[in-house]
């Protein structure tokens, strides 16, 4: 990928594929309302620095598309959108057939592809848009142009071609003879057309449990490595921003943030403001955690709870769920504290046997017999110290595996104590954990985390929210997650 790429929420491969010596060709299919032109505008803004962009629009006047995209002018034509609206405006007949040698002096031979179009019966009064379209890449030579047709049904519906002819016929003239790059915009989802392109991306949304997740495939992009075959993007305010596969940072001190009116904050501020400003107090959540949530997303959410809630002085009880492990766990909330380790604030809870001694430092010992006698409340506000908002922050499965599928039955008597305290208690409940549904049933927060094709996405079903796309970024203060909403 070239060094001065310009930043872009589009997939870096169509960078590189856009940037060859040589011309390329793309297709953009979908359904309506999926995002092919508001994709198609902003590739070409992103290329503007090293094309001359020229839009065709077929079904909608520049003055709306300037209206629906008022970031597109500035981006691609400076500040000057008169001179734009000037530029894209079809040139009169006379000056068309003058400038392409089709007047009666004669002239420049018709190109090979015009040729075509002409045999199949179209005349050259008739191609005055695409016409056009030829002498503004002949003007901007030497530079390099990118046109973007919206749509290739539209155009053929008006001159009365087969979609098929007027492709190989501009692929032919405009792709191989004059080295631009086109972007043809299709109306539908047909794959008829796909083995003539050079590239071919395909745009989709569906509705999921009354939420949207728009997904965008790039199913070849001919000479380039495809290293993201499908991602996940949102639409706002005219704009485009696909998604990549969720990498966190390592776990490092972070300042702490502070829940809204009282509550308890998640160390994510994004999903503290999800939910209502953070965690009400005496309530029960649940992080309901998909199969393929990578061992470090997990971690640094899991880490980075307890890290947020003891850097702010609430006291914690933590058993780590059973892919993470107090080792690691344990690394991770060290890294995230600044190395200073309260006791008063952080027990780990684990099992003792008679043969390892007597529990030390910052261990809650369990005797991983009776759940209701090892997690008495009289037992945590004791350990944890009263006054501080008591939080069990616990891995469902890791409970599972001390005391059995049924471990949820004996621990009403805390958890109602718990609440009844004030304090808080949060499962965290990978794949598969027997007495998943079991805590559904309980909570009154449920925050669901899963993947959707490469991308981490986080949504709440209670309370309700749309899907949220997880990045890694550095923020002031908190956990350096962010969520994105997808429209």
């Amino acid at each position: 990928m070239s060094a001065d790429k310009p930043v872009s929420f589009l997939p870096n491969e169509l960078w590189d594929f856009f940037t060859f010596s040589t011309g390329h060709s793309l297709i953009v299919r979908g359904e309506a309302g999926t995002g092919k032109t508001t994709f198609a505008l902003q590739l070409m803004g992103d290329m503007s620095d090293r094309t001359n962009g020229f839009y065709l629009s077929t079904r909608v006047s520049d003055v709306l598309i300037l209206t629906q995209f008022p970031w597109l002018a500035e981006r691609v034509f400076g500040a000057d959108i008169a001179k734009w609206m000037k530029e894209q405006v079809d040139l009169s007949q006379d000056e068309l057939l003058s400038q392409l040698g089709m007047g009666e002096e004669g002239g420049l031979p018709l190109d090979e592809g015009l040729k075509r179009l002409k045999g199949e019966g179209a005349k050259e009064a008739d191609l005055k848009m695409i016409m056009n379209v030829y002498e503004k890449i002949r003007a901007a030579k030497p530079n390099k142009s990118m046109i973007v047709i919206d749509s290739l049904d539209a155009l053929a519906e008006r001159y009365g071609l087969r979609k098929e002819v007027l492709f190989s016929a501009l692929q032919k003239d405009l792709v191989e003879g004059y080295g631009a790059n086109v972007v043809f915009v299709m109306e539908n989802n047909e794959t008829a057309l796909d083995y003539l392109g050079d590239g071919v991306i395909v745009l989709s949304n569906r509705e999921s449990d009354y939420r949207v997740i728009r997904e965008m495939k790039i199913l070849k992009l001919r000479g380039c490595r495809i290293k993201t075959f499908k991602g996940t993007f949102t639409l706002d305010k005219g704009m485009m921003k696909v998604f990549s596969p969720l990498v966190p940072l390592p776990p490092a001190p972070f300042k702490p943030l502070e829940g809204k009116d009282g509550s308890i904050s998640t160390g994510i501020e994004d999903l503290d403001v999800l939910i209502g400003g953070g965690i009400p107090k005496g309530r029960l959540v649940l992080f309901d955690i998909g199969e393929r949530v990578t061992y470090d997303v997990l971690r640094q959410i899991e880490a980075g709870i307890v890290s947020s809630m003891a850097l702010t002085g609430k006291g914690v009880i933590w058993m780590p769920t059973r892919k993470i492990g107090r080792t690691d766990g344990m690394s991770a909330y060290l890294a995230m504290t600044t190395h200073v380790r309260s006791e008063r604030h952080i027990r780990i809870a684990e099992e003792i046997s008679s043969s390892r001694g007597p529990a030390l430092g910052d261990i809650f010992p369990l005797e991983g017999i009776n759940v209701a006698s090892d997690l008495s409340w009289k037992k945590i506000s004791y350990d944890i110290g009263e006054g501080t908002g008591g939080i069990c922050v616990m891995g469902l499965d890791a409970l599972e595996s001390t005391y059995g599928p049924s471990v949820i039955d004996g621990m009403h008597e805390m958890l109602n104590a718990l609440r009844a305290n004030d304090g808080v208690f949060i499962a965290i409940a990978p794949f598969k954990t027997k007495s998943l549904e079991r805590f559904r049933e309980l909570c009154s927060v449920h925050i669901k985390i899963d993947k959707f094709g490469d991308d981490t996405i986080l949504w709440g079903e209670a309370p309700f929210t749309s899907y949220q796309a997880v990045e890694a970024k550095q923020v002031p203060k908190g956990i350096p997650l962010t969520l994105t909403p997808i429209f």
